[in-house]
């Protein structure tokens, strides 16, 4: 039997939730279903944007409910900063594929882009060079995409 895209992510989304219980935590229905759609997001979220897709599916959620949610599953390593506007916080789940993004300045357009060159190279010698030990990066690019030059 194949599966599709979408089973794979409720089956990843599945898993997310029995580890959390398995350590302890709490599952709520509000923690469960912010879960599922981080599972199922290919592009970067806001919290405004979250709150949007919970509020769909009649769940009443509060604007704190959904930041605190936000932050255990920052410390939970499931879901990532991703800085593409300074005025607002975008997240994405930490199982995608290792990416940076195309944002468009005019219509606010995110693309996810993978470089063919891998930069644990120059990491290294920012390293070795600057003494300094890197964590992690952010690389992303803006400009106009083809709709908007």
């Amino acid at each position: 039997m194949q599966l599709s895209c979408n089973n794979i992510n409720n089956m990843r989304a599945s898993q997310i939730v029995f580890n959390l219980q398995k350590n302890g935590n709490r599952i709520t229905r509000t923690r469960k279903k912010i879960i599922e759609i981080f599972s199922k997001e290919d592009k970067p979220i806001n919290a405004k944007n979250l709150l949007r897709k919970l509020s769909l599916n009649d769940d009443k959620v509060n604007k704190t409910t959904v930041y605190r949610e936000i932050g255990f599953l920052l410390k939970q390593n499931l879901i990532q900063q991703v800085y593409i506007d300074p005025k607002e916080i975008f997240y994405e789940s930490t199982g995608l594929d290792h990416h940076h993004h195309l944002i468009c300045n005019d219509c606010g357009k995110i693309e996810d882009v993978v470089l063919e060159k891998d930069l644990s190279d120059t990491e290294k010698e920012l390293e070795k060079k600057m003494k300094f030990k890197v964590s992690n990066h952010s690389l992303e690019f803006f400009g106009l995409c083809v709709n908007c030059q």
